[in-house]
């Protein structure tokens, strides 16, 4: 029995005498056993509070205590969607408003700007088109405003502010001349809803239908008109969203919830959108980083 009493005495005084000469009561500890955020460490290695691709923070012992710091400002990717992406103070990823990452809608006749953070294309003024091609209506581009804007003397400027031939004004129906309808139609003004027609190019919405008349536009007549960004789609007009290089006025518009330039783009990993094959923000898929 002494023996035994022996023994466990001298295994307690060889571990007494480990735990007071090795000076680091937090020695390092494998992946699966790190500690977590507000747990004790003597260096970061101890600790797994941020994910290895994290943008935004970066594991840290700080004052013998697992945290984080931010590790990087992110910057604005120039989608033109008025927010710029930045790092919160949680350390998460986040957007905050930009009013100079200006959106473009491909349309000189409007002011691309940012309202309440969303972007907003109010119409330029009636007169000469910012680009000094042509002149504005007050939202799209017309050739001319009055008949002194028109090269050719012998035209005139018509109310839908196309250069036209003095016959196109004359209260009569030139069908010899290629009128379809009331001083509109073929080299005339384009037709209202409700006229006769021969082709989509004799109509203002550009969609002539069987029985020869001119149609109101629809999401699903197979041709750009209204308010729509492109064929059959854009937000506003359709509730329905573009595919990658249509026409777009914002994000909003696109599959992608990407427009630069006025075209929808295709997905990419670090145009700061969760879109494509990603798995996550700017991660997961082919050509992205894993995400954590």
């Amino acid at each position: 029995m002494r023996e035994i009493w022996a023994a466990i005495l001298a295994a307690a005084a060889v571990g007494s005498s480990f735990t007071c000469s090795s000076g680091d009561p937090y020695p390092p500890v494998s992946a699966d056993e790190c500690r977590e955020q507000g747990e004790a460490c003597s260096s970061a290695e101890e600790c797994c509070v941020a994910y290895p691709y994290d943008f935004c923070k970066k594991t840290a012992c700080q004052n013998g205590i697992c945290g984080f710091v931010i590790a990087n400002k992110l910057t604005g990717d120039l989608r033109g969607d008025c927010i710029r992406h930045t790092c919160l103070a949680d350390g998460s990823n986040g957007e905050t408003s930009d009013p100079a990452d200006l959106p473009d809608d491909g349309n000189p006749c409007t002011v691309d700007s940012c309202r309440d953070d969303v972007p907003f294309f109010p119409g330029t003024p009636r007169g000469p088109s910012p680009d000094e091609i042509g002149f504005c209506d007050g939202f799209h581009k017309i050739e001319c405003i009055t008949t002194a804007d028109c090269e050719d003397t012998a035209l005139l400027c018509s109310p839908g502010g196309k250069c036209i031939s003095p016959w196109c004004a004359n209260g009569a129906i030139d069908v010899d001349r290629g009128e379809t309808d009331l001083d509109c139609g073929g080299a005339c003004d384009p037709c209202p809803a409700g006229s006769r027609c021969s082709s989509g190019a004799d109509c203002a919405e550009g969609v002539c239908r069987p029985g020869k008349t001119c149609f109101q536009a629809r999401c699903d007549d197979g041709v750009k008109n209204g308010d729509e960004t492109d064929v059959d789609c854009g937000v506003v007009a359709c509730e329905a969203l573009c595919g990658d290089g249509s026409g777009c006025q914002s994000g909003a518009d696109c599959w992608s919830s990407v427009c630069l330039a006025g075209v929808c783009q295709a997905p990419r990993c670090g145009d700061g959108i969760w879109n494509g094959t990603e798995e996550g923000w700017d991660c997961g898929g082919p050509g992205c980083h894993p995400c954590e």
